[in-house]
């Protein structure tokens, strides 16, 4: 069998059909591969990123270049969706991740549910969005993975426990 690239390996796997060996991905918790020397080596840093498409993109191709990840991930954190729901962000530190600094609904009883175009009509969420497709375009034959938050997890990160 030929080498594959990257992004035929994993769309193989993922059909079950044969390839070459296993692909190597991290398909969530890219904040965790974003560390302070990549960053630094680079120049695209976090928490600026977090608000920059262009920064987001290229710090998710510096980390599957200097970690050997065979994908490329986005975003790098989990708020962005309490974000688009109305939480407050604190947008952490070039050693922090960003966090819910303050979720809009103080109990579950207070909860309004939210028009279903809030993720899409959210700035960061655009932001988002286009460095996917930076990064898409920029190494074709590398997956680029767009994470996204489980319900579960949004939830708790909206409504105060």
């Amino acid at each position: 069998m030929d080498v594959l690239s990257p992004k035929e390996r994993l769309l193989r796997s993922l059909k079950g059909e044969a390839v070459d060996r296993a692909p190597v991905i991290c398909p969530g918790g890219m904040m965790n591969s974003a560390i302070v020397d990549v960053m630094k080596n680079h120049g695209n840093v976090l928490p600026d990123g977090h608000r920059d498409s262009k920064m987001m993109a290229d710090l998710a191709l510096d980390v599957q270049a200097d970690t050997g990840f065979e994908n490329v991930g986005i975003p790098f954190c989990m708020t962005v969706e309490a974000e688009a729901l109305g939480s407050d962000i604190d947008f952490g530190t070039l050693k922090c991740e960003p966090k819910i600094a303050k979720e809009i609904f103080p109990s579950l009883k207070d909860v309004i549910y939210k028009a279903d175009d809030a993720l899409v009509k959210s700035p960061r969420a655009g932001t988002v969005f286009q460095a996917i497709y930076n990064a898409a375009g920029h190494s074709p034959d590398i997956p680029v993975i767009g994470s996204i938050t489980g319900p579960l997890s949004t939830a708790a990160s909206v409504v105060d426990p």
